[in-house]
């Protein structure tokens, strides 16, 4: 019962955690699109989930009332295009519906996609609000208000609470250059029976791209003299990362992962150079963690932090030209606003995002990156005539005995995390919170690498420790530890 109990906590706090969450992301994406920075990463889109997605308690007979959803067709294909984007211009269009339209009327979303042209239209539908008629004496100068910076229409009824907006008066202009940053147009249209937002843009089928791309993803497969190198300080990562490497069928003699000692941290670029020099006829796929701690061995205390991309910029201005084309350097983060993408881009040769890792999409992650650097790679020979027996096991966190280390790796990190707790008082925890927020963020991106990451639960708690993040020990620290500590035993 206490467990079920501190679900139901779980669930109604990571609901608020996650619109703090979408709110904090939304506005660091807004904020690149309107300085023209943002870069639309594509992924494959199914359109109507998404949609639902932007709106609260999807699920319940209520909800779906108010804000059907209609597709034509139905089902529609899966789309290759930025998912935050639409999700931010949807959500907004939802919530000046609610906003000038009719109190606690139907707001209704009609998306369809027109093969023949490759567009995508989504419109948001709302029937007349109290103010309707002032707003259709305004004529084309309203579309030209919303879709204005730090403007409102004059009769602006204020936010009823329907649906949460990311901005204040700047949405629609937000809107605007979002829609204009996916290659589309987007217009309101006030009509005496009802108000009519609509977005465009072109799209195209996700399996479409793929066929049409110089080498389908799903049929790429990486060269047999390719050696695969990792450094993460956690073990967890570590343990995925080989996971990882199975995915893109790299035997386990030419995958070396480092990062477990003091020295392994310390010593990679010295590793990594003499490794490059002494293979002269191989490449190298080597990821590198951005956040490196530095614990002296057997010690606790954190001693400093290492950059990782600096690390990979450090390998590549010490071999030689020829070495150097042979290596493909990516820098793995949970951090991934423009600003740290570009710096990682200009010491590495590209960005990987922490992510769950997926067997059937870890090839489709590598692949466009792998063929932006090696645009003349030829895809034989392959891994895909290494037998089977040589390979890692590919079930690191869903069978076996692998899963159960995992599951003890977790369990140790919530140990640690008690033992520092455990006999301190309020004013000792306050001392040792960087140590304690060190450990709760390394929780929390194991967390969000594990193969059921999927499970919202799981996400919720991942989302409840990244609220605890800062100077000081937030005041409800201690009954959220005992929430996190008991739902993840439960999940384990």
């Amino acid at each position: 019962n206490e467990i079920s109990h501190s679900q139901q906590i779980v669930l109604e706090l990571g609901s608020t955690l996650h619109e703090i969450l979408d709110t904090i992301l939304a506005e660091a994406m807004a904020r690149d699109v309107i300085h023209e920075v943002y870069e639309p990463k594509l992924e494959r889109v199914n359109v109507a989930n998404l949609i639902h997605s932007t709106m609260k308690s999807t699920a319940s007979a209520e909800s779906m009332k108010r804000f059907p959803v209609v597709t034509k067709p139905s089902p529609l294909p899966e789309f290759a295009l930025d998912p935050q984007l639409l999700k931010y211009i949807h959500r907004n269009a939802v919530s000046n519906a609610c906003k000038y339209g009719k109190r606690g009327g139907v707001v209704m979303t009609e998306i369809e996609w027109d093969e023949a042209t490759a567009m995508l239209q989504l419109k948001v539908i709302n029937f007349p609000g109290d103010k309707h008629e002032e707003i259709l004496a305004l004529g084309n100068l309203a579309a030209e208000i919303i879709f204005s910076p730090t403007k409102r229409l004059p009769v602006h009824s204020g936010d009823r609470g329907e649906v949460a907006s990311h901005s204040a008066g700047d949405g629609a202009w937000i809107m605007y250059n979002c829609a204009k940053t996916l290659k589309g147009t987007c217009d309101v249209q006030f009509d005496t029976d009802r108000t009519t937002f609509t977005v465009t843009c072109p799209v195209r089928p996700f399996n479409e791209v793929l066929a049409t791309s110089s080498m389908n993803p799903l049929e790429f497969s990486l060269p047999i003299n390719v050696y695969a190198i990792a450094l993460d300080d956690s073990k967890i990562q570590r343990k995925l990362l080989a996971r990882f490497f199975s995915f893109c069928k790299i035997p386990e003699d030419r995958i070396h992962i480092l990062g477990g000692s003091c020295s392994e941290i310390q010593g990679f670029n010295d590793w990594a150079v003499n490794f490059i020099v002494e293979h002269p006829d191989d490449y190298f796929l080597c990821i590198v963690d951005e956040n490196l701690d530095i614990h002296q061995d057997q010690i606790a205390e954190r001693d400093g932090t290492i950059s990782g991309s600096e690390c990979v910029a450090t390998i590549r201005r010490r071999i030689l030209p020829d070495q150097e084309r042979r290596v493909l350097a990516l820098i793995r983060s949970a951090n991934d606003s423009a600003n740290d993408v570009a710096i990682y881009n200009s010491r590495a040769h590209g960005f990987l995002p922490k992510a769950p890792i997926k067997q059937g999409t870890v090839l489709e992650e590598i692949a466009p990156l792998w063929l932006s650097r090696f645009p003349d790679f030829c895809a034989a020979p392959t891994f895909s005539r290494v037998p089977s027996e040589h390979l890692l096991p590919t079930c690191i966190l869903d069978c076996g005995s692998e899963a159960a280390t995992t599951a003890r790796d977790l369990i140790e990190s919530l140990s640690s995390i008690r033992n520092l707790l455990s006999g301190s008082s309020h004013d000792d925890m306050k001392k040792e919170w960087p140590r304690i927020w060190e450990k709760l963020h390394i929780l929390k991106g194991d967390l969000l690498t594990l193969s059921n990451v999927e499970n919202k639960e799981l996400i919720a708690i991942a989302d409840m420790i990244e609220s605890m993040k800062g100077e000081t020990m937030t005041s409800d620290f201690i009954q959220n530890w005992e929430i996190i500590h008991s739902f993840i035993i439960a999940a384990l």
